[in-house]
């Protein structure tokens, strides 16, 4: 919520003082820094999982894991230090970044080396220590160290901005601030876990390349998620230029702001997920996902009508001018969210239970449709082109993929897949995508498409199990109910 709110912040301020091109120029940069640096992301992971596990089981072998993992996070920081020097000083900016990028393609090269370097000294190794966390139970402190850093990188982001026009000089502030959190951050860990810090006794090759192999399905499966976002700003500053990107991007933060909504009101529900597939509870089990996707279409459908009345004007307002709302990439991206949000819980079971293949075909599908689709419309719809690319992903990733994995998960279990639930989510969702293609959807057609949306939403609530009733509201009394 944090990274939302600052994200909305930075927007006008980084558009009024660099203008929508240098903007463009910067966040595709950082799209193709991303691409390069992201491979030691699932190594990241991956061990922060094993840290969950020896934190109780054997801190001996934790201290073993961590030195190990270390040793193979340098070598892929410096891996990625090369490979991106390579791509960045061996391939045209224009190549990368589009024609926008013709004339300070020096100052970009050395933005990009900065960032590299960056992530070879700190970030990468920060980034293992800093899943020390949560094995502890310091979820709290952990998520205010990540805040942290997302504000000291806005303020040097922003006090550059104010500075000067030269991205090279944004890099700078930008990895600076994030230098300086990162040191502290060492401090407090080596406060908090000065028992569990490793020495050069520690390290085990073999471990570290065990973990690493084990982890490249992570890593691919990051990868392709990248694809689907960091790839499609790269794609079309490349083929219409970076002045475009901050339409895409301005665009998808507001309607990405639903999903983040409902996101953070179904995670909650993961623990339940596992517990009830691995025990085979499968009522209980698909009265969670019957529930997921009631809450998802309903909540979900009715934020986006509201958003379709009110986001012309607030997105005027937020980006003082600098950018017109482009009405069909803003509708393409809205029922983009609402197909996605249908089916949330899905996407939460399969990751629940550590469903690594139907991640994986499920993210080579999203990207290579994003991708695909994007370049095949460029052309013809400009950047619009990249919201109907969402769409028809989602539609293959979320409504087509997720499901399909779903069914056959409860079908092993030798239950029976709720498909009353799934028609409701798909009948709510042909509401909004016929309210969202009216020429000027006004206040009365949206009444009415929240009147039909209610009637949908309380016959979901009676298709959905007794005990379900009860839980949830028991919740809604006890959050009523809690004293000020």
């Amino acid at each position: 919520m944090v990274n939302l709110m600052l994200t909305l912040a930075q927007v006008p301020l980084l558009l009024y003082f660099w203008g929508s091109k240098t903007y463009g120029l910067w966040l595709t940069l950082l799209s193709v820094l991303s691409l390069v640096s992201i491979f030691d992301l699932g190594h990241q992971n991956y061990v922060g999982v094993l840290f969950n596990r020896y934190f109780i089981e054997s801190p001996d072998q934790l201290k073993k894991v961590l030195a190990s993992s270390l040793l193979i996070t340098g070598c892929l920081a410096l891996i990625e230090l090369v490979v991106g020097g390579l791509v960045v000083f061996l391939v045209p900016m224009t190549s990368l970044l589009g024609d926008s990028a013709a004339n300070i393609g020096a100052q970009l090269r050395g933005a990009s080396l900065v960032y590299l370097v960056y992530c070879m000294l700190l970030g990468s190794a920060m980034g293992v220590f800093a899943r020390l966390y949560n094995p502890k139970g310091l979820y709290a402190r952990a998520t205010i160290w990540a805040t942290i850093m997302r504000v000291s990188q806005f303020m040097g982001l922003t006090l550059a901005a104010i500075k000067s026009q030269s991205l090279l000089h944004a890099m700078i502030f930008y990895c600076v601030a994030g230098g300086v959190v990162n040191v502290a951050l060492m401090l407090d860990i080596r406060r908090n876990f000065r028992d569990l810090l490793p020495s050069w006794s520690d390290v085990s090759v073999s471990t570290g390349l065990k973990n690493f192999s084990m982890s490249l399905w992570l890593t691919v499966n990051n990868f392709l998620d990248q694809a689907s976002s960091n790839g499609l700003t790269v794609l079309v500053a490349r083929l219409l230029g970076a002045e475009v990107v901050p339409v895409l991007a301005t665009v998808r933060t507001v309607t990405n702001v639903v999903t983040q909504g409902a996101t953070v009101l179904v995670a909650p529900l993961a623990p339940e997920f596992a517990r009830y597939y691995y025990r085979r509870e499968l009522p209980k089990l698909t009265a969670v996902l019957s529930t997921t996707w009631a809450l998802g279409s309903s909540l979900v459908n009715m934020a986006i009508l509201l958003l379709i009345v009110i986001a012309p004007n607030l997105y005027a307002w937020w980006t003082q001018g600098h950018i017109a709302l482009d009405t069909v990439l803003f509708r393409y991206l809205c029922l983009a969210v609402c197909v996605r949000c249908s089916v949330l819980g899905s996407d939460l079971f399969l990751i629940s239970i550590n469903h690594l293949q139907a991640q994986l075909v499920i993210s080579v599908a999203r990207g290579l449709t994003v991708c695909l689709v994007f370049i095949a419309t460029a052309k013809w719809l400009g950047v619009s082109a990249a919201g109907l690319a969402l769409l028809l992903s989602e539609m293959v990733a979320s409504l087509g993929l997720l499901t399909c994995f779903t069914r056959n998960e409860i079908q092993k279990l030798e239950g029976h897949f709720p498909w009353r639930s799934i028609m409701f989510s798909m009948v709510s969702l042909s509401v909004v995508a016929g309210i969202l293609w009216l020429a000027k959807p006004g206040f009365i057609i949206v009444g009415a498409g929240f009147a039909v949306l209610f009637v949908i939403s309380w016959a979901m609530w009676r298709n959905l199990p007794a005990v379900v009733h009860v839980r949830l509201l028991s919740l809604v009394r006890g959050f009523v109910r809690r004293p000020a």
